[in-house]
This record gives C-alpha cells, structure tokens and sequence, in this order.
C-alpha cells in the first residue's frame, strides 16, 4: 500500500489526484468484495452481509425508522450512524449493498482528502503512511453498518480543517473542524477529551498579539455546545423518550470502580437492574457505581491505571495497535515498531511546540490519551472508541517517519509539486452527512406510516411474521454442485456453514450449520411488533420481492437462542 501510494503520487499533476482517489476507493472495496464473495461471517456479520451483533442493532433501527417506527436499541442511544444509515437506505431503496457501497465511497472520499492534506502539508512519505494506519484501522469494519463507519469519516474531515487551520491560521477552518469533530464523537463516542483540549490550542494559536484570542475560545465552545444540541435533537425526534444519550457509559464506569472489570460485569453482579425499564436501568447502575467510588476509591484507582496499561500494550485485541499486525510475532514487531515511531513523533512535536501544527497535534494527543482513563480499552476490541480521533493519533508516529526518513540525505520526502486542496469540496461532503444525518431522517420519519400487514391464523405454536425481504436482509443457500460461484445473497452450503465457525456466538452454530439446500436465513423486523427477527425457512415459501409478506413461524424458546429471535418455518 505504502510502495503504491508513492509511485501513483508521482504521476502527471492532471491525473494524479484521480488516480489517488480510485487507488484508496478500490482499497476500501476489497475487503468488502471479500466478505460479499466468500459468506464469512465474523462478530458483526453473518454469511458475509447480514448484520448481526452491534451492526445489527443500527441495521434495524434504520429499518424501523423508514416503517414508520423509532430507534429502539442500543443504537437510539447514539443516533447519528443509524439516522444515516436510514438516509442511505432510503435513497438505494432499502438496499443495504449499495448503502453499505456508499459508506466505503464516503470513507474514500474523507480518506482522500485527509491523506492529500497531509501530503501538501508533510510529504508523500507521511501521506503514504498515514493511508496505510487508516486503512489497517478501518480493515476490520468495512463491509459492516457499525458506528465507526460516520465516526471515522467525520473525523478524518475533521483533521483536513484542523491541521489546515493551523498551517493557515483561518479561524474559521478550525470552528469547521471542531464542528465535524464534535459530530463524530457523538456518532461514535470517544475521546471527548481532545474538544476542550483543542479549545485551549486555538485561543493561544490565533492570537494577533501576546494575548489570547478568547473570542475565538468562546465560538470554539458555542460550536462543541451546537454538535451536542443536533445529537439531542436527532434523539429526541427520533428514539424512544425512555432511552438515554450514552445511557452505556454507566456499565463501563461500574466496571471501573470495580478495579477496571468489563462493562459486562453488571449483568452478572446484579442481574435484577436489568427488570427495570428505560433510564431507570442507567440511573441505577449510575447509582451503584459511584457509590462503589464513596466505598473504596482504590478500585476505581486501579481501574484507570490498568486502563493506561492495557491501551500502551502490545495486545493485538485491545492495545492501542492491536488493529496493525495479527498476533504473531511478525505483529508483534510490527506494533512495537510503530510505538517507536510515535514516540519520536511526540518528542518531534515536544521539541518544535511553538510551530501550531505539531502543537495541535500534541495536545490533541494529550486529549486522547487523558481521555483513556473514561473509556477502558477492554471495553472497545480493535479500539473502536477511539475511530473519531484516529486521524490524530495516526499523526504521531507519521511524523516520527517523517522525522527520521529527513535525516537521510539520499532520500526526497517532500513531493516538490504536492499543492493542497480545495478545501471547498470536504466541506461540500461534510455538509452532506450533516444533512444526510439529521434533516433527511427526520423528514423521512414525519411521512413513514407504520405498515398494514396481511392477517394470518397460524397453527396453535406458531406465530405470525410479517417483513420484508431485500437486497442485503437475508442469504440463500445452495448445494456446492449447484453453484458456479459464491456472491451474497447466495452461499455454498458447505462454506458457509464452515465459516459460521468465526462467529463469536457458539449459540447459534447448530442452527446455521445445518442449513441445507433451498433454505434461507432472513433478518428483518417483524413489522406487527417492530422486532428483529431471524427467520430460517424455506425459500419457495417467500415471494422475491420487497414487499410485505406474512408467514407463521415457531418462536425458538431454547435458552440459547432466544436473545437472537429465531424463527423456524419448515
């Protein structure tokens, strides 16, 4: 990746800037392509497109949203990504492939102009780079309807107007910025401790004189306060009233008074919160986990410090790298290579903290690294939490390369002819997500009736089902014979039941991997109580298109799989 961003950015000045989008679209796609031709499925995904843990709460709020529903699940806590990924599905006609095309096209697009920035600002050896941390992070997601999916893009827009505000000293370029980064914090929480680190930045990098620019200070808090009102705007109109903002912090801070525990461990330690309903869930534990704070602050002590540890480790599932590299000793290296690089990038921006760029870039740093005592790494595998503000800490060691590669003669890092950008155009997509995430869905949720579905009487231990089947909600499988070639919706029964074995829920291995030909695998909502269903049946029993259809089913009521709401129609 690095090799090949290097020789396409020597390429003539009127192609170039083609060449490099095409180059960063087509290496977001492959993974995408591969899940789409191959029926893997993995902790967010079933049979290479039916999304399923997290992704599956976003994919079925959206759905409610456009039946005439509201957000429901965990995701109407953070409403931004599904409120989009409504938008999306609303303009493909509920097709969730091209919704899912469009997300990668939206991340190339942001990537794009994140990467030129640092390329006319830095050099194309730290463009290549900082390509290659980006793609690495996101790898593990694309393909997939999770919240990192708006909260990266936003946040790589995010760092095109910041790191442009500091290298032109336009205030309005860094209230942009601080705007775009707000966004993404709230569509994929993070380290909301880096928004007033950054305030504190700009009052002293914009000042005209030795005092300090508290006007711009006081634009820079009225923007944070704007991003926060359009979130609880979107939540309000959009989900339940008895859910709440970020209601999950509560089970991440309980874990933490207890000695840095998961934020599971509330559901084992006092199961009988969750009997309660709406907020009363989160203001309980709320409750519980300061009073376990009043009761030995030592706990919580010990929470953080191990929260510093594990995010500084060379964990490949929740150190701070643990995206770069597999767990082998290769990874291993490669993690602690790139450890290295970021400390000589912190001691570079220590070193020239008067230059605004590299004082930008360290406090943000700071801001991430303070904000990893409220957001244990144990509770966000591959660092999830921190998608909003990866574009930052990427930085670091880019500059560490960069420092290093300059110190050897023989070596050009700067591309000569690298002009920066328009900076019209990443404000012309981050406008788009705005609307697309806020005016477009709510408008969409005004003018969506709840649907009229078909009566049925079904046998006594069977339930009526009413849904839809579309492009993306469910697979076919077939016999190996019988099929050229593997492309989702249908699927090699032998592969795909070998590669159910990489979901993460054992539960629901004895039902997908007897599968047999003929049948197929639906999720969707039941449209007569707006819940998420999985549906196995037999596909000459459904009609081919996309409207409403009623089928009765049998509710598995087995331990195991009631969390899933499998449905059997045989």
């Amino acid at each position: 990746i690095f090799l090949l961003y290097l020789i396409i950015s020597l390429a003539p000045e009127k192609v170039r800037n083609i060449l490099i989008f095409a180059f960063i679209a087509f290496l977001f796609a492959i993974p995408v392509s591969g899940l789409w031709g191959s029926g893997q499925s993995e902790q967010y995904l079933i049979g290479g497109i039916l999304p399923f843990s997290d992704a599956r709460f976003y994919y079925m709020d959206a759905r409610r949203l456009l039946e005439g529903g509201q957000f429901i699940t965990g995701a109407g806590r953070r409403p931004l990504f599904a409120a989009l990924l409504a938008s999306l599905q609303w303009m493909t006609g509920q097709n969730l492939l091209a919704s899912l095309a469009v997300l990668v096209i939206i991340l190339s697009l942001s990537t794009y102009f994140a990467v030129r920035e640092v390329h006319s600002s830095e050099s194309q050896v730290a463009a290549g780079f900082f390509l290659v941390l980006v793609f690495f992070y996101i790898r593990f997601l694309l393909g997939k309807t999770m919240s990192e999916m708006l909260g990266l893009p936003l946040g790589l827009l995010a760092f095109f107007y910041l790191y442009r505000s500091a290298t032109y000293k336009r205030g309005l370029y860094f209230l942009l910025g601080l705007l775009l980064l707000t966004l993404a914090l709230n569509a994929r929480a993070g380290a909301f401790f880096v928004l007033p680190v950054l305030v504190i930045w700009s009052v002293f990098a914009f000042r005209e004189t030795k005092g300090i620019n508290w006007r711009l200070g006081f634009f820079g808090i009225l923007t944070i306060a704007a991003g926060f009102a359009v979130n609880m705007w979107i939540f309000s109109s959009l989900s339940q009233p008895d859910n709440t903002p970020f209601g999950n912090f509560s089970f991440t801070l309980y874990g933490l008074s207890r000695g840095g525990q998961s934020w599971t461990l509330i559901y084992e330690e006092h199961p009988e919160v969750f009997t309660l309903t709406g907020n009363q869930v989160y203001d309980s534990v709320y409750r519980m986990a300061i009073e376990n704070i009043r009761s030995d602050p030592g706990q919580l002590i010990k929470g953080i410090a191990g929260s510093y540890s594990m995010f500084f480790s060379l964990d490949d599932y929740y150190g701070s790298l643990c995206w770069l590299g597999g767990s082998n000793t290769l990874g291993m290296v490669t993690r602690l290579t790139v450890y290295f690089l970021l400390c000589v990038g912190v001691l570079v921006s220590v070193k020239n903290f008067k230059k605004a760029n590299h004082a930008l870039l360290l406090l943000a740093f700071l801001g991430i690294i303070l904000s990893v005592a409220a957001i244990p790494p144990r509770d966000s595998n591959h660092m999830r939490v921190f998608a909003a503000t990866l574009p930052f800490y990427a930085m670091m060691p880019v500059h560490g390369l960069s420092f290093l590669i300059s110190k050897i003669s023989l070596l050009n890092n700067k591309s000569p002819d690298a002009a920066p950008i328009s900076a019209a155009a990443p404000g012309i997509l981050g406008s788009l997500l705005i609307l697309l995430m806020t005016i477009v869905p709510v408008l969409i949720s005004k003018n969506s009736d709840k649907p009229m579905s078909e009566r049925v009487d079904c046998p006594a231990g069977q339930v009526a089902l009413s849904f839809r089947l579309l492009p993306g909600n469910h697979i076919n499988i077939h016999e190996p014979a019988s099929l050229d070639y593997e492309w989702v919706p249908d699927l090699k029964k032998d592969n795909f039941s070998k590669l159910t074995h990489d979901l993460p829920n054992w539960e629901l291995f004895p039902v997908l991997t007897g599968l047999q030909d003929g049948q197929m695998v639906v999720s969707d909502l039941d449209l007569n109580q707006m819940q998420e269903i999985l549906l196995i049946t037999d596909k000459e029993k459904l009609r081919q298109d996309p409207g409403i259809q009623t089928i009765c089913a049998v509710f598995q009521t087995e331990p195991d799989l009631k969390q899933f709401n499998v449905y059997l129609s045989n």
